[in-house]
C-alpha cells in the first residue's frame, strides 16, 4: 500500500508522515518511511542542488528534471521494492507535490509532466493525505524550523520564493482534492494540534487496518 502526504511548505506532513509510520509499526505492519526529494543516495544529492538557496538562478526546467530523476531512482531503489514486499510505503511529498509547484506555480506543461509520470513507472497512491493550513502560518513555521535546524540556506531555496508562488502552490493542491474525486484524498486540517492532526489521520487509517494486529499475532504465536 501507498500512502503519500502532501500540502504546503510548514505544513507539518513530514511529522505526520513519521508518526504514522510509528502507529503503524505499533500494531505489527511493516512500514517504510520515505521522503523526495532525498529518499535515496543519488537522490539526496538532487536534494541539494534543488533546496539549496545559493541556487537561485535554477533553470525551472532543469529544476522539474531534477525532481523526476531523484522520483526514478526513488520507485527502484525505495518505492517499489517495498510495494513489491507487501509494505506499507509512507511518502512524503510525491507527485501531486510536482503538479503543484512545478505546473500551478512555475508554469510547466501539464502534458510534459503527466507523460514524465508515465515515463518513470509512479506507482499511484493508495491514499494520499492533504495537510491543509494558511500559507503564511505554513512559511512562519518553515522557517522557525529551519532556523532551529540550522538549515535555512541549504535547505531553504523554496521557502525564499514569494507569498505569490506559494499560494500559487496552494491553489494547485486545492484543484488538486477537488477535482480529483477518483482519488482516495483526505483533506486534513492542519491547523489543529499536532496530536490533533494526527487523530484525523488515524480515523482514516484505522477502518484499513482493522483486524490486521490480531490476525499477525495468530500468525505470530509458536505452534504447539
Amino acid at each position: 500500500m501507498l500512502i503519500t502526504f502532501e500540502g504546503t511548505e510548514g505544513s507539518g506532513k513530514s511529522t505526520q508522515a513519521k508518526k504514522l509510520c510509528e502507529y503503524l509499526q505499533g500494531i505489527n505492519i511493516e512500514c517504510v518511511l520515505t521522503k523526495e526529494p532525498g529518499g535515496t543516495e543519488i537522490g539526496q544529492k538532487c536534494r541539494e542542488m534543488l533546496l539549496n538557496t545559493k541556487n537561485k538562478n535554477l533553470n525551472p526546467q532543469a529544476e522539474m528534471l531534477l525532481f523526476f530523476v531523484d522520483r526514478a531512482q526513488h520507485i527502484q531503489d525505495v518505492i517499489q521494492p517495498g510495494l513489491d514486499e507487501g509494505k506499507v510505503v509512507i511518502v512524503d511529498r510525491y507527485y501531486d507535490s510536482t503538479m503543484a509547484y512545478q505546473h500551478f506555480a512555475r508554469g510547466q506543461s501539464l502534458d510534459m509532466i503527466s507523460s514524465l509520470v508515465e515515463f518513470t513507472n509512479s506507482p499511484t497512491p493508495d491514499l494520499t493525505f492533504y495537510i491543509d493550513v494558511p500559507v503564511e502560518a505554513g512559511l512562519n513555521s518553515a522557517n522557525f524550523r529551519n532556523a532551529s535546524k540550522g538549515i535555512g540556506k541549504t535547505e531553504g531555496r523554496f521557502d525564499t520564493e514569494k507569498l505569490s508562488f506559494h499560494k500559487k502552490v496552494k491553489s494547485g493542491y486545492e484543484y488538486i482534492f477537488n477535482y480529483h474525486k477518483h482519488r482516495n484524498i483526505e483533506k486534513i486540517n492542519g491547523c489543529q494540534s499536532i496530536d490533533g492532526v494526527f487523530n484525523d489521520i488515524v480515523a482514516t487509517v484505522a477502518p484499513i487496518f482493522q483486524g490486521y494486529e490480531i490476525e499477525n499475532e495468530k500468525t505470530m504465536r509458536p505452534q504447539v
